[in-house]
């Protein structure tokens, strides 16, 4: 697995072995807003 994170530490992806993509978003307060599974 990969895991990607941003400047300020936050994890804004991950992507499994069979090519799956988790993609987390967050607002200005660093709250997520949002999980994309592809």
């Amino acid at each position: 697995m990969t895991f990607v994170y941003d400047n300020l530490g936050r994890l804004v992806s991950i992507t499994y072995f069979d090519g799956k993509t988790v993609t987390f978003a967050y607002d200005t307060c660093g709250n997520r807003t949002s999980v994309v599974s592809t």
